[in-house]
């Protein structure tokens, strides 16, 4: 019984170990993104409402990158 305990406790922890990677890959993916996001809005606001850098709108610009 007790060979089949530590199977189970090594499945679990198998199972934790990739979910964690799983998470922090997604949320340190995040970081970048929130980062041009927050950089384009800054340019746009230094502009002016309804501002046009080349010819993208700041919706056009945050779509682009989604």
């Amino acid at each position: 019984m007790k060979k089949y305990w530590h199977v189970l406790n090594i499945g679990i922890q198998n199972n934790l170990t990739y979910r964690f990677n799983f998470l922090a890959r997604t949320l340190f993916g995040l970081i970048p993104l929130i980062a041009v996001i927050y950089v384009w809005r800054t340019i746009f606001e230094g502009k002016g409402h309804d501002s046009v850098v080349g010819t993208y709108t700041l919706a056009q610009m945050i779509s682009y990158y989604y």
